[in-house]
């Protein structure tokens, strides 16, 4: 919804000019259209967006049309969109569960100066990573930390990219009758990599994943696989202060793991099939955390308000076995 400009809903006789399907109704998204700007004038736009899990969005446009003479505009517009996430849903052992994408559009358009004929050419280039995955919790685990995920999601990924050309031509016949012709093409590909069944080292017995989330006591070990069961003591402390607007904070952690569960991957090396998990023994984490924020300016006072902030995060992991 970053990129749209508009909404339409029709219902009734109204939708009938979007095909012969749509007798409930129709639902029109508008993505930004070349400016409605008199020739000569350049518009702008930027937008910049940010929030919890490291969330932020950047969107921004510019464009115009110039004369061209003999009663003919020509006209021009750029749009990009970027949007990352690092996810709200918790890997047990960590890991991105969020999303990034990357849109760019590029439109040229010719319009007459008497407002009855336009012409524009679009192009749309999308990429985008999301780090989801089909699988789910047990009803217990879900009920005890619904925004968890097993551990063999990890690797979960889905990669995506479109392209869309469109030219449409605007005809205005009088102020009761108008004409659109739109001509399109879209390519997409779509590669989702996800766990969906659960097979032994021997390759000879394999279950689905909803049989054993439905009945994870009877499918223990292949439960186990999903989870990758590990063992660890967490302590936290910390420090609070606030005073004029200001805010900071202190965090101390400490992870004891009596069971650090790893995965082989292509490059940790060693006599191991890759994806195969194993027990990392007796591991200590420790560090801390620091964070402070305020607020600069004030709009009743100076007529902008800019939050401020700074974090550091100190790590150190030590292997005892």
């Amino acid at each position: 919804m970053a990129r749209m400009a508009g909404v339409e809903v029709t219902k009734g006789p109204a939708a009938i000019k979007y095909g012969p399907m749509t007798v409930g109704g129709a639902i029109n998204f508008f993505s930004t259209p070349l400016p409605d700007t008199a020739a000569g004038k350049i518009t702008l736009r930027a937008d910049l967006l940010a929030g919890s899990y490291d969330c932020y969005r950047a969107l921004g446009s510019v464009g115009g049309w110039m004369p061209l003479g003999g009663g003919i505009e020509v006209g021009g517009m750029v749009e990009g969109l970027y949007e990352h996430s690092s996810g709200f849903k918790t890997i047990d052992r960590g890991g991105d569960t969020g999303f990034e994408i990357a849109d760019v559009v590029a439109e040229v358009g010719l319009r007459s100066t008497d407002g009855r004929h336009q012409l524009v050419f679009k192009f749309q280039d999308y990429d985008e990573t999301s780090n989801k995955t089909y699988l789910g919790l047990t009803l217990d685990d879900f009920a005890a930390t619904p925004d968890r995920r097993y551990n063999a999601s990890q690797r979960d990924v889905m990669d995506v990219s479109h392209q869309t050309y469109q030219s449409t031509h605007d005809w205005t016949i009088s102020d009761a009758v108008r004409v659109t012709t739109t001509a399109y093409r879209n390519d997409t590909a779509r590669a989702w990599y996800k766990i969906n069944e659960i097979r032994n080292t021997a390759n000879t017995g394999r279950a689905s994943i909803g049989d054993v989330l439905q009945a994870p006591t009877a499918n223990p070990i292949w439960f186990a696989d999903l989870v990758g069961t590990e063992t660890s003591w967490n302590y936290e402390a910390g420090l609070r202060l606030g005073s004029n607007g200001w805010r900071a904070e202190i965090i101390g952690f400490f992870n004891d793991y009596s069971n650090l569960v790893g995965t082989c991957t292509a490059s940790s090396g060693g006599d191991c099939q890759v994806g195969d998990q194993f027990a990392g023994g007796a591991v200590d984490v420790r560090g801390i955390e620091v964070a402070a924020n305020t607020v600069l300016g004030s709009i009743a006072q100076n007529g902008f308000e800019m939050p401020v902030g700074l974090a550091y995060t100190y790590n150190k992991g030590t292997f005892l076995t």
